[in-house]
C-alpha cells in the first residue's frame, strides 16, 4: 500500500513538472514579447540571427543566451525575488546599490583614482589659468555619505568628505572650492535632500546647494509642484520592485525663463520640460535631460555665469539661473567644442564647475577642460590644386567654402556656405568617396566641426577602418527665416534641388572624387535624417547608393508612401540604408515603424538595411556622433 502511495505521489510529482516546464516553453515560444522593460529602464535583448557566421563565432549562442534570460516568462518577477532574496541574506550590500536600514536606495561608495584625480584636477588648474579668471568648484557628496545613520552594517564606508579634501588640497589658488558638505551633514532634514530610488538630489537638495552658492530665494517663496510616480536609477537597477514611488517637486520662483537647448529645436518657455513627465525617467523635466549647451535666459537679472557640470546641475541650474542674464550650462561628455576658449571669451562673470564628488574623481571628460593648443585655420575656398600640393603626407584640414545656388520658390541667387573635411594625405592623384553630412534643426554648416568630426574621420580613416572620405557638410536652410520653421516641406524640397543642380556638381568639379553613386552617401541626425529620406532617398536615388538616418523620429504618412515608392519603382539598387537610434531617444518606437515598412520593399534584404540600437543614448549628440561612426564603417569598410 506504501509502495502504490509512493508511486502516485511520483507520477503527481512528474506531471506537475512536466505540465510546468511545458507552460513554461509554450509561454517562452507563443506569449507576446516586450521590447523594453520598463522597471529596468533598459531594452531588452532581439531575437538573435542566426547565420553561419554567427554560429561558428559563438556570437549566436551569446546573443540566443541573452535572448533567453531577457525573455523568460515571469521575468519581472524573478528578477524581483532574486534580489530580494539576496536583500534578505545579507547579499544586497555587496551589489551596486545598497539597501538603508530605513530601505531607501544607494549607490554603492566611489572608490578613490589617484591617477584619474590628478589629470581632472590638472585639467581643472590649467583650465582657469588660461581663462584668467577665477573658477569655483562645487563637489556633491553622495546620498549614501550624508546618510551614514542609515547604512546596514558591514557595508562599505563613504569616504566623500576625506575625497573632497583631497581634492581641495590639490587645487591652485585661482580655483576657489564651494563647500556645502557640513551644511548638508548639519541640515536638520537631510533625508530630504535626495531622493530614495535615485541618486540624484532633490529640489530641496539643489535649492540648499544654490542658496550656499549665490542668493536665491527662501523656500516659502516658491510655487511647488508636486509630481508623483516617480522611480529613479537606482530602484531600476535594485531590482526591489516593491518600492513605493516618490514625488518630483518643480520649484516655481515666478520669473519668466527661457530655456535653449543646442542639441534640440525651438525655445522652451520656463525651466520645465512638461512634455518629459510622460517619459519613464521623470527628472527629464529638469532642462530635458542632459545636453551638450544649455542657454538659460533671464530678463529680470543681469550678468551671465558658465557652468561646466554632469546631470546634478539639470535641477540645480534653474536655482542659479534666478541671479544670472544668461546661464550657459556645458556637459563635456558632449560637447565637442573647446570649452576654455568658450569660458575666456565668452565675457562671463563667473565660472561654476559642478560634480557628485565620485563622478568627478572617475569621469573621463573633465579632460576635456584641458585648454587647446592653437592651431592654423585652413585659408577658406581655396584653388583645388594648391590644397593638394598642402595637404600631401600632412594633417586632415576642416575649412569653409562657398557654393552658388538658388531659392527654388523665389528665383533669387544666393551664396551659401559648406564646411569640408578633406583627409590628410588628399591628393587629386586619388579618387576618394563623398559623405554629406547634415545637421540637426536650427543649425548651419559648422554644426558638425563644433562635434568634432575631423577627429572622427581622423581616427577611422588613420587606423585603417574606412576607404578616404571627403565629407561635406552644407547649411540645410537656404535663409534664416527658413531655420525658425522646421515642419516646412520647403526646405526638403530646397535641399533636392541643391543637391541635384549644385552640390553634387560643384563636389565633382572642384574635387578628386569617384563619379558612381556607389561612393555617394547622405547622412543626417534628428532633422537631418528626415533630409536623409526627402532630400536624398526620394528624389534623388540616382546620385546616392548610402543614406544614414539617425535620431529621426516620426514620419508622416505620405512621406512614408513617398519613400516606400522611391524604392521599389526605380530600378537602381541600394547599397546601405543605416538606421540608428539610443535606446533612451523618445523617437524611437516612430523609428521603428520607419523601419518595418522600408523592409517591405524588395530593394532591402538583412545586408542592405540595418537598424543600430545604441545601448545607453538618447536624442543627444554621442547618439548622432556614434550613428555617423557605424554607418561609414557600413558604407566604405576598409578591406
Amino acid at each position: 500500500m506504501r509502495d502504490k502511495i509512493l508511486r502516485i505521489t511520483n507520477i503527481i510529482t512528474w506531471a506537475v513538472f512536466v505540465l510546468f516546464i511545458g507552460y513554461m516553453c509554450l509561454t517562452y515560444i507563443f506569449g507576446p514579447k516586450s521590447d523594453y522593460s520598463e522597471n529596468e529602464k533598459r531594452y531588452l535583448a532581439s531575437t538573435p540571427k542566426l547565420n553561419v557566421d554567427n554560429v561558428l563565432s559563438g556570437e549566436f549562442a551569446e546573443d540566443a543566451e541573452d535572448y533567453a534570460a531577457d525573455h523568460i516568462p515571469g521575468r519581472t518577477f524573478l528578477v524581483g525575488l532574486n534580489a530580494n532574496v539576496e536583500k534578505i541574506l545579507g547579499l544586497q550590500n555587496t551589489k551596486e546599490i545598497i539597501v538603508g536600514k530605513s530601505g531607501r536606495l544607494y549607490e554603492r561608495p566611489s572608490v578613490w583614482d589617484q591617477e584619474n584625480a590628478e589629470k581632472n584636477i590638472s585639467a581643472l588648474n590649467d583650465f582657469a589659468a588660461y581663462t584668467g579668471k577665477n573658477v569655483d568648484l562645487m563637489l556633491v557628496p553622495s546620498a549614501g555619505y550624508i546618510m551614514q545613520e542609515d547604512m546596514p552594517a558591514f557595508s562599505d564606508e563613504y569616504k566623500d568628505g576625506e575625497f573632497i579634501n583631497k581634492l581641495e588640497g590639490m587645487l591652485n589658488e585661482n580655483v576657489h572650492m564651494v563647500d556645502i558638505t557640513e551644511t548638508f551633514l548639519n541640515s536638520s532634514d537631510k533625508e530630504d535632500l535626495y531622493y530614495e530610488t535615485d541618486h540624484h538630489w532633490t529640489s530641496k537638495g539643489a535649492h540648499l546647494a544654490a542658496s550656499i552658492y549665490t542668493r536665491t530665494a527662501e523656500e516659502a517663496e516658491y510655487e511647488i509642484e508636486k509630481i508623483s510616480g516617480f522611480y529613479g536609477t537606482t530602484y531600476s537597477r535594485s531590482a526591489l520592485w516593491q518600492h513605493e514611488s516618490e514625488d518630483v517637486e518643480l520649484w516655481k520662483c515666478g520669473k519668466l525663463f527661457t530655456v535653449e537647448n543646442a542639441d534640440a529645436e525651438g525655445i522652451n518657455e520656463g525651466l520645465f520640460y512638461y512634455n518629459r513627465l510622460d517619459d519613464i525617467d521623470k527628472y527629464t523635466v529638469f532642462l530635458d535631460g542632459n545636453h551638450s549647451l544649455v542657454t538659460i535666459h533671464n530678463e529680470e537679472a543681469e550678468g551671465k555665469i558658465l557652468i561646466i557640470r554632469d546631470s546634478f546641475a539639470n535641477c540645480l541650474g534653474g536655482f542659479i539661473a534666478e541671479n544670472f542674464k544668461e546661464t550657459v550650462l556645458v556637459d563635456l561628455r558632449y560637447f565637442r567644442d573647446d570649452v576654455a576658449s568658450l569660458a575666456k571669451d565668452g565675457d562671463f562673470d563667473k565660472i561654476l564647475v559642478i560634480y557628485n564628488a565620485g563622478n568627478f574623481i572617475e569621469d573621463l571628460n573633465v579632460v576635456k577642460m584641458e585648454p587647446e593648443e592653437d592651431e592654423t585655420d585652413f585659408p577658406e575656398d581655396e584653388v583645388i590644386e594648391e590644397i593638394s600640393e598642402t595637404l600631401e603626407d600632412e594633417t586632415s584640414q576642416t575649412f569653409i567654402t562657398s557654393y552658388e545656388t538658388v531659392d527654388y520658390e523665389t528665383g533669387e541667387k544666393v551664396t551659401k556656405e559648406m564646411a569640408v573635411y578633406l583627409p590628410a594625405g588628399y591628393t587629386q592623384n586619388e579618387k576618394y568617396n563623398v559623405m554629406i553630412l547634415m545637421h540637426t534643426s536650427g543649425s548651419d554648416e559648422q554644426f558638425w566641426l563644433g562635434l568634432g568630426i575631423q577627429d572622427i574621420m581622423d581616427k577611422l580613416i588613420s587606423e585603417g577602418t574606412i576607404e578616404k572620405t571627403i565629407v561635406f557638410m552644407p547649411d540645410g536652410y537656404i535663409n534664416d527665416e527658413k531655420r525658425t520653421h522646421r515642419g516646412d516641406d520647403t526646405i526638403y524640397i530646397q535641399m533636392s534641388g541643391e543637391l541635384r543642380n549644385d552640390i553634387v556638381p560643384f563636389i565633382k568639379e572642384n574635387y578628386s572624387v569617384y563619379e558612381e553613386r556607389e561612393h555617394y552617401a547622405f547622412v543626417g541626425a534628428s532633422f537631418g535624417a528626415y533630409m536623409t529620406v526627402n532630400s536624398a532617398l526620394c528624389t534623388n536615388l540616382d546620385l546616392f547608393s548610402n543614406f544614414g538616418y539617425i535620431g529621426g523620429g516620426t514620419i508622416e504618412q505620405e512621406k512614408l508612401e513617398s519613400n516606400w515608392y522611391a524604392c521599389s519603382t526605380q530600378d537602381l539598387p541600394i547599397n546601405m540604408l543605416y538606421i540608428g537610434e539610443g535606446d533612451r531617444d523618445d523617437r524611437q518606437p516612430a523609428e521603428l515603424s520607419y523601419i518595418y515598412l522600408m523592409a517591405g520593399c524588395d530593394k532591402f534584404n538583412e545586408d542592405n538595411l540595418i537598424f543600430s540600437l545604441m545601448e545607453g543614448y538618447a536624442h543627444e549628440p554621442a547618439e548622432w556622433i556614434l550613428g555617423v561612426e557605424q554607418a561609414l564603417q557600413l558604407f566604405w569598410p576598409q578591406n
